[in-house]
């Protein structure tokens, strides 16, 4: 098992793990390591942010009004950042030389985040942890890049995220340096799987009332969302982000006029201009209709400003919830 190493220094280090930070920003880590001086904590990487968010509620971190709250278990390298995990270059040295220290590397699958593999050559541990996870795709097959083109979107249903964090809890736990501290982790799993759980009812609960209604999106990344509460999806873009064709754009304006849908559901880091083209033809073509965009989070990464605000994943998927209920006819919670 790897530590930091006392060289590294409290400085140096806090400089490496800066560089893995969205946006930037200052590190959030900083404080604590200038503080406390402490070289020893395990470290795990993750690759993108929704194993960032699971890695960290086992070792119990969180950020509080603007700092980094953390007991000292553990810390928490999100390697992708703000940058979109299915194009990232994990090639940056820094951060090569500070997942190196990691006792652990948690990626999703073969096939998404595959820059892993080059970070796993430095020679760590490394779990995919949707393949492990037991869960399957929307036919049936195992979440498993060797199976072809998978969808990998499963963190964006509060149900599936209860088996993805299953098997991220039990990978951070088993190859934990110190077992004499596993307890803690323990405790910390159960809790915030039991936080998953509830999330997972409430979105039952909310969504039922709408069975059956048709979720219109920019790209098609919430099928399991909408296969585990009961909706229909259609995306103008596909689970992969392809660029949508003329007959799939026109096929969508007379699925959204037939079915009376006035609200289009657009990723907040996404561009929506085949969304704006959608929504001037329906305008132009069908004058007085009224047609909205509603902003979503596919999670695959989080702001800078709203970590450090204190968002994560739970608190983004009741966003998530909030707008799809509202655009649906519902109650905001």
């Amino acid at each position: 098992m790897r530590r930091f190493r006392k060289a590294l220094a409290t400085v140096g280090l806090c400089a490496l793990l800066a560089s893995c930070q969205a946006g930037g920003g200052p590190d959030p880590w900083m404080s604590i390591y200038e503080e406390t001086g402490q070289a020893d904590i395990p470290l795990v990487t993750a690759t993108f942010y929704p194993l960032y968010d699971m890695v960290n509620k086992v070792f119990g971190n969180t950020y509080v009004g603007g700092e980094f709250v953390a007991p000292g278990l553990g810390q928490t390298i999100d390697f992708c950042g703000e940058s979109d995990p299915h194009e990232f270059d994990p090639s940056d040295p820094q951060k090569l030389a500070a997942a190196s220290e990691s006792y652990l590397l948690v990626s999703l699958m073969d096939g998404f985040d595959s820059f892993a593999d080059a970070v796993a050559d430095q020679g760590m541990k490394h779990v995919r942890a949707g393949e492990v996870s037991g869960l399957t795709d929307l036919d049936g097959r195992p979440i498993d890049g060797s199976q072809g083109h998978i969808d990998p979107h499963v963190w964006l249903s509060p149900k599936r995220a209860v088996a993805l964090f299953d098997a991220v809890s039990q990978a951070v736990i088993e190859n934990y340096p110190d077992q004499t501290k596993v307890g803690q982790l323990e405790a910390n799993a159960v809790a915030h799987r039991a936080a998953l759980i509830n999330l997972d009812q409430t979105y039952a609960e909310t969504l039922a009332p709408f069975a059956g209604q048709l979720l219109v999106t920019s790209h098609e990344a919430f099928s399991y969302l909408c296969l585990d509460y009961g909706l229909e999806q259609f995306g103008i873009a596909d689970f992969a982000d392809n660029t949508p064709s003329p007959d799939r754009l026109a096929q969508m304006e007379d699925l959204i006029v037939d079915n009376d849908i006035h609200c289009i559901y657009v990723e907040s880091l996404d561009s929506h201009t085949a969304v704006d083209v959608v929504i001037e033809d329906i305008g132009l073509s069908h004058r007085g209709y009224r047609l909205e965009k509603r902003e979503l989070s596919a999670l695959e990464s989080l702001p800078y400003k709203q970590l450090m605000a204190g968002e994560d994943y739970i608190s983004v998927m009741m966003d998530n919830l909030n707008e799809i209920a509202e655009g649906l006819g519902g109650q905001i919670l």
